[in-house]
């Protein structure tokens, strides 16, 4: 099996911290390769033997934040072994060694010190099963994994428990007990191997006490949880690369901008402002830390969080902070940062004015209505067949509630008589202007990449949205309408 198959075998959604989630690939924004090899010169030699596994080779793999990415494999030899072996000791981090081809895969931790042990499991369960010979830290590592699991299997039977009895105030403090337990377990760890990448993982990992609530009314509450969030990235050692090598550095980010933070601009930036600061306590931190970002916030899942990426661009990349990216690359990130920030959310959005298909000029901020939608597309662009006649049947329930709908055609060296045929093929009405020799500069003063593209726009024709789907569009149209 080659190194790419490799690759896309590991779409693994369970981890032996119980932490641990897939995801998909990064936008292609931005590059934020890891590291190669590391800076040892003792070299590495990973034995590792599983019973009851019939295949010939295994891999091993890496993570780099929430990707991962293959690091070797090895053949199995006749004595049952596979080895993981080279001149150069490996990046200390999370690794996962994975059999093909169901998948199954067991982690290990890596350090600076020790690269050379034996592993030994069973294919039917890593955990009951597994021996480490020569890394301390590892043999601690599956200490605790087999204590958790146990803890945790209790955890779940008392939540059980607790849906039937009649005494659920002492099952609950039955569980928080146990929670304690696994918490002081932790603790005990981290203070007797300090110098264990283990115990920073688990620092990382760990999430402060929320504070106790003062009050009853919304403020106290609110002061809670301004607390909690004050001290959340307290235990993140933004210095320290290692942690790029494992998971819980992008989940804590993650968690800290998308859970815990209001989903809009305005919010949103200072935060993301605020991290990447941290993050210059290292330059590679540094680098995956805005790149990730910039993936992040090119599509947002969000509507409107489009701005953080504008802001990203502008406060990294237009001053000179962007080390790893070339110059060409650069001016094509800040070219679209300042495409975009033409149409930000809660901008008035720039006017064009075109031919219209009832002859003259139109203007697009003449048009008088309460809202508006903007329509750019593309009368032979297969996304505008599928988009258009969709947009066309709801309209057609809107157009008599103080929306007009103003419809843009911009296919290059156009013709009036194949417009006007799309147009009365999808019944699409409203207004209709159009650029087939693209003088108008559409591109950049509407950020157009792709046809079709919506924008939704109120009397003062300040963008409320720009909805991805037809759908979105209603919802939104819904929610502006009152209705």
């Amino acid at each position: 099996m080659t190194m790419r198959r490799l690759v896309s075998l590991l779409v693994v959604c369970f981890s032996l911290f119980l932490l641990s989630s897939c995801g998909s690939s990064p936008a292609n924004t931005e590059e934020s390769a890891p590291t190669g090899g590391g800076n040892g010169d003792q070299g590495h030699e990973i034995k590792v033997k599983v019973d009851g596994f019939s295949g010939s080779e295994i891999f091993m793999a890496y993570y780099f934040g929430k990707q991962q990415y293959a690091s070797d494999t090895a053949q199995i030899g006749e004595d049952g072994y596979a080895v993981f072996k080279g001149d150069k000791m490996l990046p200390k981090g999370l690794y996962t060694v994975l059999l093909p081809p169901e998948n199954k895969y067991f982690e290990l931790m890596l350090n600076d010190i020790d690269q050379d042990f034996t592993v030994e499991t069973n294919a039917d369960n890593f955990l009951e099963n597994m021996k480490i010979t020569g890394s301390k830290e590892n043999q601690v590592f599956y200490e605790y994994l087999g204590f958790y699991s146990d803890k945790n299997s209790y955890i779940r039977d008392l939540q059980e428990m607790k849906k039937t009895s009649t005494t659920p105030d002492k099952v609950q403090a039955d569980i928080d007990k146990v929670a304690d337990e696994i918490k002081d377990y932790r603790t005990k760890l981290q203070k007797k191997h300090p110098n264990f990448f283990y115990s920073k993982v688990l620092a990382l990992m760990e999430e402060p006490d929320y504070p106790k609530i003062k009050g009853k009314t919304r403020q106290d509450t609110l002061n809670a949880f301004y607390k909690y969030k004050s001290i959340f990235l307290d235990n993140v050692d933004f210095s320290d690369t290692s942690l790029l090598r494992t998971p819980f550095l992008y989940q804590k980010i993650d968690k800290y901008l998308t859970k815990m933070t209001e989903q809009v601009a305005d919010s949103v930036i200072p935060v993301v402002d605020m991290i990447v600061n941290k993050s210059r306590a290292n330059d590679e931190v540094f680098k995956y830390v805005v790149v990730t970002l910039v993936n992040e916030y090119d599509r947002p899942k969000v509507l409107g969080l489009d701005a953080v990426f504008v802001h990203l661009i502008k406060s990294v990349y237009e001053k000179g902070d962007a080390f790893w990216a070339e110059e060409g690359k650069v001016k094509d990130l800040v070219d679209r940062a300042n495409n975009m920030s033409n149409v930000l959310q809660g901008k008035v959005i720039p006017d064009i004015t075109l031919p219209a298909l009832e002859g003259g000029q139109l203007s697009l901020h003449e048009v008088e209505s309460q809202f508006t939608i903007f329509y750019i597309w593309d009368y032979d662009c297969e996304h505008c067949k599928v988009v258009t006649p969709r947009l066309a049947r709801m309209y057609q329930k809107y157009q008599n509630k103080n929306v007009k709908l103003v419809a843009m055609n911009v296919k290059g060296k156009g013709e009036m008589s194949l417009m006007k045929e799309t147009i009365a093929k999808y019944g699409l009405g409203g207004i209709h202007i159009y650029d087939f020799n693209h003088t108008s500069g559409f591109h950049k003063k509407y950020d157009v990449r792709s046809t079709p593209r919506i924008f939704f726009l109120n009397k003062n024709k300040k963008i409320l949205g720009k909805p991805t789907s037809v759908n979105q569009l209603e919802q939104m149209m819904l929610h502006f309408l009152g209705n």
